[in-house]
């Protein structure tokens, strides 16, 4: 099956082994949308991909090692009419022990995808967001700018944010962090009392 640009914008084409190595991948919006405008920029370059023996999959294992570029384009911009990609790269970078590592180093990144959850859940429980209001809210916009960062910035967040809510962050009354897009959080503590004045946990992050 063919893919490219038909001139009614860029098919990709992605069977079934390659779209769960590509999800389990790039598991956030931003990540995989950056993937495959990386893909459709190297089509537009004029780069013709040969698969000796692998697939796609090993496209993505190249994005994944050397980032935009594939490794195809050179410092000064050349690029190669056609590029052989050697099969079994996927499978050689996810049984790497750097894969693993920086697996390891992501691991925090999932507190953020809980938090997302939790406001999620509350907007289609019509709690904190009014579902029915054809208007978006800065509530709303807030939850985008937190879907909207990539996996590893969603690490720096979350460590950030755990940071804040343990023993060390009692004493910072604030915490802002630059994420992807220029975007700036803040986390501020709130601390809700009873009658007694007796303070009450809220919930944290883990």
């Amino acid at each position: 099956m063919q893919w490219g640009d038909f001139g009614n914008g860029f098919v990709h084409v992605l069977d079934e082994q390659v779209l769960a190595a590509a999800f389990s991948e790039l598991d956030t919006i931003t990540d995989f949308v950056c993937y495959l405008s990386a893909v459709e920029a190297l089509a537009v370059r004029g780069v013709k991909p040969v698969f000796d023996g692998g697939g796609p999959e090993d496209l993505l294992g190249l994005y994944i090692q050397n980032g935009p570029s594939f490794s195809m384009i050179g410092a000064d911009g050349t690029i190669p009419d056609v590029a052989i990609i050697t099969r079994d790269i996927w499978k050689e970078i996810v049984a790497s022990a750097e894969y693993a590592a920086r697996n390891a180093d992501l691991r925090s990144s999932y507190a953020w995808d809980r938090l997302i959850e939790h406001y999620a859940d509350d907007l289609l429980t019509d709690g904190m967001f009014y579902m029915h209001n054809k208007q978006v809210t800065k509530n709303e916009l807030a939850l985008v700018a937190m879907a909207v960062q990539p996996r590893c910035h969603r690490a720096n967040l979350a460590d950030s944010l755990i940071a804040y809510l343990g023993p060390e962050g009692e004493k910072i009354a604030a915490r802002s962090i630059i994420a992807a897009n220029s975007t700036a959080f803040v986390f501020l503590g709130a601390t809700q009392r009873t009658g007694s004045s007796a303070p009450v946990n809220l919930p944290s992050v883990a």
